[in-house]
Parts: structure tokens; sequence; C-alpha cells
């Protein structure tokens, strides 16, 4: 009987402590009291691991014309704590002493270096889910994620130009600063417990302008359509300006010329006068056509044989980077990539010949060619050799025919009479029989002061053939 008793004492002992130890994987247990508790804890109700935020990029890019709002998100760990909190601080540069953004503080920016982002709101709960406190908003931890949308100002230089009005705004000489995101999480179960201060930052500039065109060689017009972000209908915070550099067949490296209309001393760009105007002026950031390059409101076109390259700036106007407007250094884009248009050479529209009698002879051309401000157009005939010539012919007067220049404001017509080719009038008739070719080109130097040799454009890509067979 002592045995039995015995048997009996140590079966139920080990059953108990061996469930006891099962309880920490299978949860058969619902009273665990009676366990010792290094073997057998309460069942658990939190993730193993630890604490842990990390935003999903390091650095981000948020330039000035796409926008002052900026999403942050990432990836987070909790503990499976629902009481969590994420703490947010934005500081302008990473050297900065003070926080301009501080959910625990407010949601509206303080002490910034813009003066206009002083007083407004400057923090957001995006996705995810968030706590309110006191009228402050704190972003969650939620399946792992978070996430939350700060304001952003100017551009910052390590040599800010509203203090130092000399600074320039070069990134070799006067780096940018990065703005500074930093954010923990804390949770409160029982005691607080929170992660390190991690951080990311955000990189601030002027976007390389892009675009698309639209030529049509017949019609001479080039359409342009800037990749503008924002501010299509109100030109204040972000304008656009670029240059033209009309390209000539004799003399490609004529000065640039700036696209304004106006006579400004040769320079690559000037931030005081935009190339583009508000849409009620019937110009547009997105569609800007070539053919109202010389003055708003006056036409002009794009010229026949003459290579048009254009490149174009992003400048910010919304910030006050210096205490003087305009004397400044005002931030600007990188410059665009070049743009080219408008060379197809111009082209003859028809040649009729009257083959008459001795000087009445005559051959009548019209020519496929805008109406141009400024610049002349000038004609040249040859006898014989074929009915084309290369694009930078440069002929000689007094060997062939070559016309008095003509306005290139038009008409583009013209009457080549064989009796004025050097050396060939026509008495007898018979020296004025023959096939002629009569092409024209673009002249932009003035009247009574151009010589061959001188910038011009291509001739027409294919002369006019006037022939005169009557020997009367």
């Amino acid at each position: 009987m002592k045995s039995l008793r015995f048997f009996l004492l140590a079966m139920g002992s080990f059953l108990i402590f061996g469930s006891c130890n099962s309880n920490q994987s299978s949860g058969i247990l619902s009273d665990s009291g009676s366990c010792d508790i290094l073997d057998c804890p309460t069942p658990q109700t939190t993730v193993e691991g630890s604490l842990g935020i990390e935003a999903d990029a390091g650095t981000y890019y948020q330039n000035v014309d796409q926008g002052d709002v900026i999403e942050i998100a990432g990836k987070c760990s909790d503990l499976g704590v629902r009481n969590n909190r994420i703490m947010v601080e934005v500081y302008e540069g990473e050297d900065h002493p003070d926080a301009y953004i501080d959910n625990s503080r407010s949601l509206n920016c303080e002490n910034s270096l813009t003066p206009a982002l002083n007083g407004q709101r400057c923090f957001w709960i995006t996705q995810g889910r968030g706590v309110v406190d006191g009228g402050l908003e704190y972003p969650q931890c939620f399946n792992g994620r978070f996430s939350f949308s700060v304001r952003l100002g100017r551009i910052i230089r390590t040599i800010e130009s509203a203090v130092n009005p000399a600074a320039i705004n070069d990134d070799a000489s006067n780096p940018r600063k990065k703005y500074m995101v930093r954010f923990k999480l804390r949770i409160q179960d029982g005691a607080i417990s929170e992660t390190p201060w991690n951080s990311t930052l955000i990189d601030r500039g002027v976007t390389k302008v892009t675009f698309s065109q639209e030529t049509t060689s017949a019609s001479h017009i080039c359409n342009i359509k800037l990749n503008a972000y924002r501010n299509l209908f109100s030109l204040l915070d972000i304008t656009y300006s670029g240059t033209l550099t009309r390209e000539y067949i004799n003399n490609p490296s004529n000065p640039i010329h700036p696209l304004h209309g106006l006579s400004l001393p040769v320079a690559l760009f000037n931030p005081s006068k935009p190339l583009l105007y508000p849409i009620n002026d019937g110009f547009s950031v997105v569609n800007f056509n070539m053919a109202n390059i010389e003055t708003p409101g006056v036409s002009g076109a794009v010229i026949p044989g003459v290579r048009h390259k254009l490149q174009f700036i992003a400048e910010d106007q919304r910030y006050d980077y210096s205490a003087v407007r305009f004397g400044g250094a005002i931030e600007t884009s990188p410059i665009s990539e070049e743009l080219q248009c408008g060379y197809a050479r111009p082209t003859i529209i028809s040649g009729t010949v009257f083959d008459g009698n001795g000087a009445t002879r005559n051959c009548s051309i019209s020519l496929n060619f805008p109406s141009v401000n400024s610049g002349w157009v000038q004609w040249v005939a040859i006898k014989g050799g074929g009915g084309t010539w290369a694009e930078n012919f440069d002929p000689t007067a007094g060997v062939h025919y070559i016309s008095a220049l003509q306005p290139a404001s038009g008409p583009h017509n013209f009457i080549f009479y064989p009796n004025n080719y050097p050396g060939l009038p026509c008495a007898p008739a018979a020296n004025c029989v023959g096939e002629y070719y009569v092409g024209a080109r673009y002249i932009p130097n003035p009247a009574n002061s151009w010589i061959p040799g001188d910038p011009a454009g291509a001739w027409t890509f294919e002369a006019a053939r006037c022939p005169f067979a009557n020997s009367n």
C-alpha cells in the first residue's frame, strides 16, 4: 500500500510540473498561479523584440517648385503596444539648434528662418493612426508603418543672403543645407519606454526645366511646352526665363539674344525680366510659341535656314533671399538641356517664266517664308549648274546675279530678268537663252552693312528653274 501511495504522489508531481513547462508554448493551463515564475510565466501579451522606427529613405528631395509639404513614411516596431506615439522635430539645417516644427509643442511653424511660415500649420498626420492630446497630434505606429507630413520653407545656404547680401548661391563656395527631420517612438505600458532619435534629411532646390516641342516647318512655328510644376496662372512664386541663340551659316558663334524683345546687354539670363507671361497676356508657361520671341504682341517667326537654340531656367521668386531684390542671389535651377527648332531651309513655291523679247523676258518667283520683323531676304540667280547648291554657297557679284536686299517682312516675291545677268544683256537676244536657277536666303545684318561672308541663313532647299528658249 505504501508503495502504491508513493507511486501516485510521484505521478501527480510529474503531471503538474510537466504541464507547466508545456504552457509556455501551448497555453493549455488557464491558471498559472501554481507555477514557478521562472518556469511558467504569465502568457505573453506583447511581441518579442525591441522598439524601432526608421524612415523609408535617408534623404528625401522636395524642390520649391514642387511644393512645400512633404510626407515622411517608414517602418516601425511597437511591440504590440497600442498606447504609442511618435515625437517629431524638424530643423532648418542639420546644425540648427532650434526645431521650427515640434509636434509636442505646436502644430504650427515657430522660429523659422522663413517669416512667412511662422504661425502657419506645419504638421499633419497622414496615413495610419494618430492620437490627439490637448490640441497636439501624434502619429502612431500601426501595422508596422507610420507616416506624417511637414511643411518646408526656402532653400537654405551655409551663408544666408538674407543676412549677408553678398552671399552667392553657388553650390561649391556656398553649399546648400538640408532640412533635418528627427523622430522617435514612445510607448507607455505602465512605464514609459522610447527609441533613440532617428532622422532623415530633405534636400531642397529648384528643378531643372524640361520641355517638349512641336515644330511645324511649313508654317514656321515652334511650340514649346515647359513642364512647369505649379503656378501656371500666377508666376509669382516660380518664373521661367531663357535665352535664344540664332546660329547662322557663315558665323555660328553669333552673340546670345535675350528673349525679351528689349535692347539688353549680352548676358545669359536677366532674372528681373522673365521670358514667359501670365496666361491672360496670351502666353503660358506650358504653351509658348516661338513666333512670339520678338516683342510680346508683335509677330515673329522661326526663320528658315537659321538654327534656333533655346535654354531655360526656373527661378524661385517666392522667398526673399536677399535684402536687395534682384540684386541678391535669387535661387535658380540648373540650365536646361538645349532645345533646337526651326532649321528647315526656305522653299520656293513657284517660278513662272515669261519668255518674251529682250529685256521684257522674266521669271516670277514666290518664296515660302514667314513675315519677320527684322533682317532681309537676298536673291541670287545662277545660269546653268543644276538646280541645287550648297546651303553655305557664297556667290560673288560680277559672276552671278545678286539682288538688292529686300525687307524680310515681305512680300516674298521676286522677278528675275535675265537681261540683268552679269555680262549677258539680251542684245542679241540669244545671249539670254538657257536655264537659270534662282534661290534665296535670310540676311540678319543691316542692308547697308552686309558684305559676302557675313552671317546669313541657308539657301533655299531647291532653286527655282527659269528656262528661256526664245532667241527672237
